[in-house]
């Protein structure tokens, strides 16, 4: 009977005491070269819709529902996940900080357990290869919680390893479309690669109905044309045509947040609310919008579902580029390009 007490006074004991000695979080780190330039690489951790394709975690549930911030690349994009998979819960990922071809850090929350980070570093190789050092620190916890990190380690760092084995296969396939080239002049579709752009403008926010929209882009373009031309000494021929890049467009809410501005090949100074905004590279579904502006909505619809029949999948961010002046050009003659991302 002594033996058995002794026994439990020591197994309450070592209970107690070791917590003491157990790590309060957890962090694991995997490395792993990339056979795909940097740009490339890094394009699919910053777009979080590209992300979920390829990272392990995500890929265990395939019932599982997503939502993504729109944009839902760049810093304070965020997506959340909801699954009856006991293992995945719910959570949500944020992009805290980036700086582009070089890190990208992320916030990560299960459910309650917030203050876990992630943590990704691009380093160019030779051979348009890309080293990518792939980092997880969970936030600290208490016991029971300790032991299960414990348990977890090797099987975080296998999801980092299973991820990045995705994102190369991924990069290394070509993306498969059973269609033919159209002619884009008539509304046809095209599949078309970009190298990343910036698009130098105002962001704006407006409501949707009404006139306020339509009248925010047309000073914008304005203020942005005469600092480029009077305080730049750039000319109409390398200005170019007027981009809107669209980071927000919710009915439901009336409210719109976008940049109008220009896209060239010149550096210039960046001044009050006049900024550079980022156009990742990648493919691009591509076709003309002919007539009023209005009616655009029925153009990217159109797209959409040409994507949803050919089996691929478009991102939620889109720009357009206005190829005449609607203060010179009729309504039933106005041309614009729209560009979506195609998700690969």
């Amino acid at each position: 009977m002594r033996n058995l007490l002794f026994a439990l006074l020591l197994l309450v004991v070592g209970l107690a005491v070791l917590p003491l000695f157990l790590p309060k979080s957890m962090y694991v780190e995997e490395e792993y070269i990339l056979d795909a330039p940097v740009e490339k690489v890094y394009s699919h951790f910053n777009d979080l819709q590209k992300f979920t394709k390829f990272d392990a975690w995500v890929q265990k549930d395939s019932a599982i529902v997503l939502e993504f911030s729109s944009p839902s690349y760049g810093e304070e994009a965020s997506f959340s996940w909801k699954s009856e998979d006991s293992d995945l819960g719910n959570g949500s990922m944020t992009i805290t900080e980036t700086k582009l071809n070089e890190f990208i850090y992320y916030d990560v929350s299960f459910g309650d357990r917030e203050g876990n980070l992630t943590e990704v570093i691009f380093q160019r190789m030779e051979d348009d290869k890309t080293r990518v050092i792939w980092s997880f620190d969970s936030g600290e916890v208490g016991y029971p919680f300790q032991v299960y990190n414990i348990l977890m380690k090797g099987s975080v760092k296998a999801n980092l390893r299973k991820g990045l084995e995705n994102l190369n296969a991924i990069l290394n396939k070509p993306v498969e479309l059973d269609y033919k080239n159209q002619d884009v002049e008539k509304g046809g579709f095209q599949i078309v690669e970009q190298d990343p752009k910036k698009l130098f403008g105002v962001i704006q926010q407006t409501s949707i109905a009404g006139e306020e929209m339509n009248m925010a882009m047309t000073e914008t373009f304005g203020l942005v044309k005469s600092y480029l031309m009077d305080a730049n000494n750039l000319s109409v021929e390398q200005i170019g045509n007027p981009v809107v890049l669209w980071k927000q467009f919710n009915i439901e809410a009336d409210n719109a947040l976008f940049y109008c501005g220009y896209i060239f090949n010149e550096e210039v100074p960046e001044i009050d609310d006049l900024e550079y905004a980022d156009i990742p590279g990648g493919k691009f579904l591509t076709t003309f919008h002919n007539g009023s502006y209005d009616s655009l909505y029925v153009t990217y619809n159109r797209m959409r579902k040409f994507a949803s029949v050919q089996l691929f999948e478009l991102s939620n961010d889109t720009y357009n580029v206005y190829l005449n002046n609607p203060e010179e050009t009729a309504e039933d003659e106005l041309k614009t390009q729209v560009f979506i991302p195609i998700i690969e």
